[in-house]
Parts: structure tokens; C-alpha cells; sequence
């Protein structure tokens, strides 16, 4: 499955206001502003992590080679990548329950 940046995005700023969980299952946050995603952890609910459109789409091409969902595989893509490969398993949950509907119709 190919997701360019600017579909992750967007659906990272749907997002807004909701937990999401790393692949350890700590809980954050997400906003989208001025093109990139920032993420913050709810154990301080102060500290930022800004993923920008360059690191988005830098993780996304190593995902469309690998199909990894394995945080190490994308730290030096992207930092904090548990953050981003918690947003990653949600969207490709929501694409293929998207998908699943689509298949009923």
C-alpha cells in the first residue's frame, strides 16, 4: 500500500484531540499544524515531537518497501518513531476496515 505524506497528514489532523497509543501503548496526542504533525505524550503533556512533511514521507517510502511496523526499522527516518508507528498502525486499521465496507457493497 502506497500513502503519500499529504494523505497521512490529513489524516493525522482528524485525529485532533484524540488518544492514540504508541506500539508500547503509551498514550498521546496528535495535531497537525503549518504541514507537519506534532504528537504529545499525555505522561507530560508538555513535550512536542514534530514529524514534518520530509520526515513523514522519508518513513512512508521505507513502509512501502518493508511493510515494517517495527519502530527501530524507521528510527533513523524519523525520531520518536514509536509516535509515528502508532499513527501508522491506526491509519492502515482504518483503511482496511474502509476497505472491508467498500468489499460489502
Amino acid at each position: 500500500m502506497t500513502i503519500t505524506s499529504t494523505q497521512f497528514i490529513a489524516f493525522a489532523g482528524g485525529l485532533a484531540g484524540t488518544t492514540v497509543l504508541t506500539t508500547t501503548g503509551k498514550p498521546f496526542t496528535v495535531a497537525v499544524k503549518g504541514g507537519s504533525i506534532y504528537v504529545t505524550p499525555q505522561s507530560t503533556g508538555l513535550e512536542q515531537r514534530r514529524f514534518t512533511d520530509n520526515n513523514v514521507q522519508s518513513a512512508l517510502s521505507l513502509y512501502s518497501k518493508s511493510a515494517s511496523l517495527r519502530p527501530t526499522d524507521y528510527s533513523t527516518k524519523i525520531a520518536h518513531s514509536s509516535y509515528f508507528v502508532g499513527l501508522l498502525n491506526l491509519y492502515l486499521a482504518q483503511a482496511q476496515q474502509q476497505a472491508s465496507i467498500t468489499n460489502q457493497q
